[in-house]
């Protein structure tokens, strides 16, 4: 008996803590949550080239996927008795052409697909893609037919239809490779439906996927502001307004090529085509995803995506704080800046509050023997800022102005072993750096008189604790510099070191000794390394780290022994809100 209790104990303790989610209803798999997951590896993911999101019957019993064959065709699998089909072809394929892109209508009774197979007499004899449709019936399928000539415009591909019976395809432009989208509707092909007014470009657009409503459109492209080859966009459609298409950025996007979304027929999940990790598998991930790209939306528990913001670690309550940054949006056109403050405790974001100062660039430093947050400068109304600074009540007191300083991006550290803050550089205006170092004793300012490194803006400066110097490495590249309160020395450095670095993450880990240096731009390209500087050499720590970004800025949690990095600008004009962690060893996403 006791025996039999001490087992439930066990049983208790061990899965105390562990939720149970439902299954979905694909194959029983559970819910890929708010990342991207390789979709049903094995049944319909496998080790051939799967293409595009999957369709799924209203019913959730019917599921049809397309792979890049020779020919191109289509499999499905169907729920019968509560288990699942092997995959199979289904009645409706040709013999010998490519069928492929199947999709539903929002009422799951008809199933369109693109097709080579020959059309009919009257119909357009073309050695490409036409839009087919068949009935789904009680047992299978019905007897396929061409979409009319009134509704496809000569070789027309991947397509989705809405409740009200718009179809928007894809078709090649001037018969070239190159793709553009076109929307017509079935009911009333000569009628005008308006198209998201910047969707076609001079470059790639394809694989449209439209909620059935209409509110938004989902495709891929291959137009300036991507991740890599192909990525996913989206547009919204607001009181009848399309807005510009939107990178749906990292949760969605890779360097590799994304193509062809689709949503379950509950609108729960959305799935797609990739090719990262060198393979060609559909994913699928929370369709939140999608609200969260919406213009407008504010999360109440991550903060917006940006760049130009500032982390620090408050000793006191020994959590990571966030403040100011800037965002672009309409493609560029506005810049909202932020006046927001977001505490992390290594678990979770907590929006402290609004502090009514709306900047980017200002740079902060920790006062570690008054425990207190100080700031200096940044840029906001097309000025750079000069002012010192100091958070207290949830609110930022200026004590100083230091107008020959004005500076955004600047170096700015406390030195604790001299107690007082070190300024260096920064942009002063369009194309102006400063290359003046300044110190603040707690009552004025004193300009060293020294020689300082060159002007530069986007680099990295830290102060090390333990050999009590601030460090400075990049925005020029120029190697290491130290300063001692007595001089500027430029570190030679032997081996392999970062090279050029421009706008990178950086901290200083005060277990380890190092300053930490992540991403950035080296060359004129975005990376995604991590190195470590003990004052003697540079480490490489790991060769990979999150998406490639800039101005992933960072900061070292003392009390839970960790880097800390939120955001940045993963590529014009797109930032991120991605939390990611650093244990000495590897990253790792945490929100």
């Amino acid at each position: 008996m006791k025996k039999h209790l001490l087992t439930i104990f066990l049983l208790i303790t061990l899965t105390k803590g562990i939720s149970y989610s439902k299954p979905t209803p694909y194959f029983d798999l559970p819910s890929p949550g708010k990342e991207a997951r390789v979709f049903a590896k094995g049944i319909v993911s496998t080790d051939a080239l799967e293409h595009s999101a999957p369709a799924i019957s209203k019913e959730n019993d019917l599921i049809l996927w397309c792979l890049l064959d020779s020919p191109m065709y289509i499999l499905e699998s169907r729920k019968i008795n509560g288990k699942w089909t092997d995959p199979s072809r289904p009645s409706f394929l040709s013999e010998g052409f490519d069928d492929v892109y199947p999709r539903f209508s929002p009422d799951g009774k008809t199933l369109y697909f693109s097709s080579r197979r020959p059309l009919p007499k009257g119909f357009p004899q073309l050695e490409d893609m036409w839009i087919w449709q068949v009935e789904k019936t009680k047992d299978g399928w019905g007897k396929p037919t061409p979409l009319d000539t009134a509704i496809c415009n000569g070789a027309t591909y991947a397509h989705s239809i809405t409740a009200n019976g718009h179809l928007y395809y894809s078709f090649r432009k001037e018969a070239g490779k190159i793709f553009d989208i076109r929307a017509v509707s079935i009911n009333n092909p000569s009628a005008n439906i308006d198209l998201p007014p910047d969707i076609n470009s001079t470059n790639y657009e394809d694989g449209p996927f439209v909620s059935p409503n209409e509110d938004f459109i989902i495709f891929e492209s291959n137009r300036p502001g991507g991740l890599g080859s192909n990525d996913l966009f989206i547009c919204f459609n607001q009181n009848s307004i399309w807005t510009e298409p939107i990178n749906m950025g990292t949760k969605i996007n890779t360097e590799a090529s994304e193509r062809f979304a689709g949503l379950s027929p509950d609108g729960k999940y959305l799935f797609w085509g990739s090719s990262r990790n060198n393979d060609n598998n559909i994913y699928w991930i929370d369709a939140s995803v999608i609200d969260e790209l919406r213009p407008g939306y504010i999360s109440k528990t991550i903060p917006a995506k940006r760049a130009h913001h500032e982390l620090i670690y408050d000793e006191k309550t020994s959590k990571v704080m966030l403040f100011g940054g800037s965002s672009p949006l309409e493609s560029g056109k506005t810049i909202p800046f932020f006046n927001d403050v977001w505490s992390y405790n290594g678990k979770t974001w907590k929006k402290i509050g609004n502090i009514g100062d709306e900047r980017s660039g200002m740079k902060m430093a920790y006062h570690t023997k008054q425990q207190k947050i100080y700031s200096f400068g940044g840029f906001y109304n097309n000025n750079s800022l000069a002012d010192l600074r100091i958070f207290e009540n949830e609110r930022w007191r200026t004590i100083n102005e230091l107008p020959e300083m004005k500076a955004a991006e600047a170096g700015f550290v406390y030195d604790s072993r001299r107690n007082r803050f070190v300024l260096f550089g920064g942009s002063s205006g369009r194309n102006l750096v400063n290359n003046s170092t300044y110190e603040w004793d707690g009552e004025k300012w004193h300009k060293f008189e020294g020689t300082s490194p060159e002007g530069r803006q986007g680099f990295a400066m830290i102060y090390d604790e333990k050999r009590g110097k601030t460090v400075l490495y990049g925005g020029i590249n120029d190697g290491i510099w130290e300063f001692d309160g007595n001089s500027w020395i430029n570190v030679k450095t032997e081996g392999e070191n970062p090279g050029e670095r421009l706008v990178p993450g950086y901290c200083y880990d005060s277990k380890r000794g190092m300053m930490i240096l992540s991403g950035g731009i080296s060359n004129g390209q975005r990376i995604n390394d991590t190195w470590g500087w003990d004052g003697t050499k540079w480490h490489k720590l790991s060769t990979t780290a999150p998406p490639k970004r800039v101005m992933g800025y960072m900061v070292y949690d003392k009390k839970r022994d960790k880097v800390v990095l939120f955001g940045g600008r993963i590529s014009w004009p797109i930032d991120e809100n991605d939390t990611w962690e650093w244990d000495g060893e590897t990253w790792k996403k945490v929100l």
